[in-house]
């Protein structure tokens, strides 16, 4: 089973559904290992740099470090796609509210405040509308996205 590693995980309440779900999708879900909330991006990205997970789970919810700075999940996301090349081909589950869903889907195709998002992370990203946690459909979504590894890019001769 692969197993996934929380980043900055949701309050327990949309957490403990959303961590069914991964399960439901024969995910491991790695708890002890998480990332928690209220760490800098920096320190994120620094926290990974130890570890090898076979999915990545980060919450697109804005949040606040103990410096002040504000981010979301795909600001993360690209971060660690410019800092930690070896994660490049790591499939990504984001959920995100319903509320915040449509907004979401046009800064991954096209840009947040660090800039265009790149087409290989629009590919690894999954967004989770936090409003279909209970569509039956979802497991076997994620199950798919967490299966996806990229091929490395080729060099043309």
């Amino acid at each position: 089973m692969p197993e996934v590693l929380p980043v900055r995980p949701y309050e327990n309440r949309i957490r403990e559904r959303v961590f069914k779900v991964l399960q439901e999708a024969g995910l491991t879900v790695a708890v002890k290992k998480a990332i928690p909330p209220g760490l800098s991006d920096a320190e994120v990205v620094e926290r990974l740099r130890y570890q090898h997970p076979a999915v990545l789970l980060i919450p697109y919810h804005a949040q606040t470090d103990a410096e002040g700075n504000s981010s979301n999940g795909l600001e993360l996301a690209q971060r660690i796609e410019e800092q930690l090349p070896r994660l490049e081909r790591v499939p990504i589950l984001m959920p995100v509210s319903a509320t915040a869903i449509q907004g979401v889907r046009g800064m991954l195709g096209f840009r947040t405040r660090r800039g265009p998002v790149s087409v290989a992370l629009q590919r690894r990203v999954l967004l989770i509308d936090e409003a279909e946690l209970g569509d039956p459909t979802l497991p076997e979504r994620i199950r798919r996205h967490a299966a996806m590894r990229e091929e490395p890019a080729r060099e043309s001769a």
